[in-house]
Order: C-alpha cells, then structure tokens, then sequence
C-alpha cells in the first residue's frame, strides 16, 4: 500500500471517529434533562414516573440518572451511552433501563431477573413538562390525612387491611379545573409502598379523582378512585379494588379499628418454649451458621429475615445498622438471613455483597434460600403466619424468641416510620436487659 493510500485511510478513520464522537456529544446533550416517563406493568397498566438525566464527566460512564416520585429521587447507579442507546443500571435491585430516541421521545425497556425469570417492562418519555395554571383555593374532598384501606372487600385478611398517609398541597386552577399535587403512601402490615405522589383533581360538573404512582425498580403501581358522596374512597392500587375510610371514623368503629394488624401479633412461634433455631451459609466463607455459633450462643441477638430485592428491607437496613452500633458494647448482635429469587450462589453472594456495602453492614448476613413457595417452612418451621419481608426477630440471651415484628413501616410513612423505630428500640432494650 502507498503512503497516499495510508494517508487517506487514517484521514478517514479519523473522520468516522470524530463523527461518531460527534454524534455521541449530541445525543448526550438532547438526553439531558427531566422526562416524564411511563412504565407498562405487568398488567398491562401504565404506571407514570419522572426521569431525570444529566451529564457528568466525573462519573463513570458520563452520566448520572435518578428516578423520580414526587419529592424522592432514586439515582441509578450507572449511566452510560454506546451507540445510541443510554443504560442505566440499578445495581441494588440488579435492574437495568435502557433507552434510545425515536424521534423526540424515549423509548426502551425495564428489565431484571424475579422468581419465575427475566420480566421486561415497556418504557417510553416525553420532555417534561411544567404544569401551568394559576393559584387556587382547594374546595370540597381533599386526600389529606389518615385513612384506613380495605382491599378486595376483605376486613378478615391481615394484609387486606392497611393504613394509609396522604399529604396534599398546592392547588392550579387549568383547564377548567382544580389540580392539587398530593404525596404519601399505603401501608399493609407486609410493608408500605414506598412514596406515592401524583394528583387530585376537581371540577364543578365532576366528582372528586385522584391518581398516584410509584417506580422504584420494584413496585410498579397505579392508584386511581374518586370520593364518594360519604367521604369515603373507592378505586383500584393496579387491579385490586379498595374502598377506604377517614382514620377517624374508622376508630369510632370498633370492627374497623381491630382489623388494622399489629405488626407484633401476626407471626408466631409453634412453641414459644423452645429454643429459636436457624441454619444459612456464609456467602463468603461457605460455613453453615447456625444459632449455636459462639457468636450468637448466650447472647441477645436480633435475626432479619430480609431480601436484597425487598425495599422495604432496604429501608429497614440502616436502622438495623444504627441499632447494632449502639448496642454492640452491651452484647447484641445481628444476623441478616437472605432469601433471594433464583437458586444461584454467585448471583446471590453479589447481590448481598452490593446491600452490604451500600449500608455498610457490619453484622453478618447469610444466605437462607429462596423465595420460592413452602421454602420459609422447611428452613424456618417454627414460624407460624410468616407472610413479610422483612419479618424481624428479637431473641433473648436464653435462645427464646422475644418479639416477632412484621414488615416494616419505612420512612415514607411518618408517624408510622417513627413508632416502628421506637418499637424495635424497646425490644432490644428488653433482650439486652433479659
């Protein structure tokens, strides 16, 4: 080859790499931004959620992304761009979104593995835009304060029964009707929601509605219903119907007020005489663990039983670690027992590797089994009504199981979130002293 044909040969692959580097400079600064994104669920609902993207250098991949529901961002924890398409990975949940431009809107897809296999979710965007309208005064029902849910006509079902925390604020007059922006959640004793945000709009010729979502990587849920004439709510939480009262009229009904589960009274032992007993692997040394180990043996000790896949789990994590922290000098320990989707010992030492840095968990945390159907009753057979993630178990120095707490109320539902603290509070303070 001659040296003019090598000339124009690496003028030419100079040319489509700076073209290429061109066009990737491009569709990074068109993916800048905030979007409003939808998810179609599992049953076929679109769930929306906000979206926002921005460039950075300093990150990895150049990017930083967050998901939005309402006042609460949820970063991913990669973002890159190859080819046209963005990737953006949230390592917790081991999820990844991933979308490219069809003429001006996103599209692609939400995938991650589950029980029964990969699941992959539609997703498309659209710029965001701003709500416009003037200031107006709310009248009529509003979504603000407590109320008590009933799901599928059930009060007999612990977890059919929930409360539920609505915040509503500023009201737009648009369109010829009143749109007020509303955030909070729906608590079952197995766990809350995570923050709901949307809407509730009203106009003179139509009742009251609301809407709410929430995208989190692992609930992808829809809230709409309307007020009815009583005050009451009824709607669907995705395909559940539920009907619900104002917190002070259920507490004047006796009924109503006993069907709210205590998170302490729903999981019980078989016999509460006997010695609690468990056995799980040691991702990292692969030793079995059990209750006898020198390091639980004649102490107070708390057993979580958890998933990384949980978010409620995540949201009990750092209370956990805040409790061993305080509580480690006067003898208690921790031992997380995870039950994961799919029977993989690689997958699944990662995945509790990932939630142990993320909170920086000092106390160890085992892998138990999965979550596959009857696998809590052959590796944990003395609980009886087992039925939340996370399920948290307080045993005295005597090996006996002081409380069984189930679920947990995280921070997104206030008062609630600060009574499960002050619970767990007491009944460490009770096996330290035992």
């Amino acid at each position: 080859m001659t040296r003019f044909k090598l000339l124009v040969l690496a003028l030419l692959c100079v040319s489509d790499f700076s073209l290429h580097a061109h066009a990737q400079q491009s569709a990074a600064s068109s993916l800048a931004g905030r979007w409003d994104a939808v998810i179609t669920n599992a049953s076929k609902i679109d769930v929306p959620f906000g979206l926002s993207i921005r460039e950075d250098r300093r990150a990895s991949g150049g990017f930083r992304a967050e998901i939005l529901n309402g006042s609460e961002s949820i970063p991913f924890t990669t973002a890159t761009l190859v080819n046209g398409e963005l990737k953006l990975h949230l390592e917790q949940y081991d999820g990844t979104l991933k979308v490219h431009f069809e003429g001006n809107e996103l599209r692609g897809e939400w995938s991650r593995q589950t029980a029964t296999g990969v699941v992959h979710y539609p997703v498309r965007a659209t710029r965001h835009q701003q709500r416009k309208g003037t200031d107006a005064a709310w009248e009529g029902n509003s979504l603000n304060g407590q109320w008590t849910f009933t799901f599928d006509g059930s009060a007999t079902n612990p977890d059919k029964v929930a409360p539920a925390e609505f915040k509503q604020s500023k009201a737009l007059a648009e369109a010829g009707e009143v749109v007020a922006e509303v955030e909070g959640t729906i608590a079952p004793v197995s766990g809350d929601y995570g923050l709901l945000a949307g809407t509730v709009s009203a106009s003179r010729n139509n009742p009251a509605t609301f809407r709410l979502s929430r995208f989190d990587g692992i609930h992808i849920v829809l809230v709409t219903g309307e007020f009815k004439p009583d005050g009451s709510l009824a709607g669907k939480l995705n395909t559940q119907a539920f009907t619900a009262i104002p917190r002070t009229a259920a507490a004047s009904t006796a009924s109503a007020a006993a069907a709210e589960p205590d998170p302490e009274s729903v999981t019980k032992l078989n016999d509460p005489s006997e010695t609690f007993r468990f056995s799980a692997i040691d991702p990292k040394t692969r030793r079995r663990v059990t209750q006898d180990d020198p390091r639980f043996k004649g102490k107070p000790y708390i057993v979580d039983i958890f998933g990384t896949w949980c978010p409620n789990c995540h949201d009990e994590a750092p209370v956990l670690v805040d409790i061993y922290k305080r509580y480690r000098e006067q003898g208690l320990e921790i031992v997380g027992l995870a039950y994961e989707y799919v029977d993989d010992r690689a997958r699944n030492a990662r995945l509790i590797e990932v939630y142990r840095k993320k909170y920086r968990i000092a106390f160890p945390l085992l892998l138990a089994g999965t979550t596959d159907e009857g696998q809590i009753a052959k590796t944990l057979p003395q609980l009886v009504g087992f039925g939340a993630y996370p399920t948290t178990i307080f045993v005295g120095r005597d090996g006996k199981v002081h409380k069984i707490h189930a679920g947990f109320a995280g921070p997104a539902t206030g008062e609630r979130f600060t009574e499960t603290k002050k619970r767990f509070e007491e009944n460490v303070k009770a096996i330290v002293a035992r």
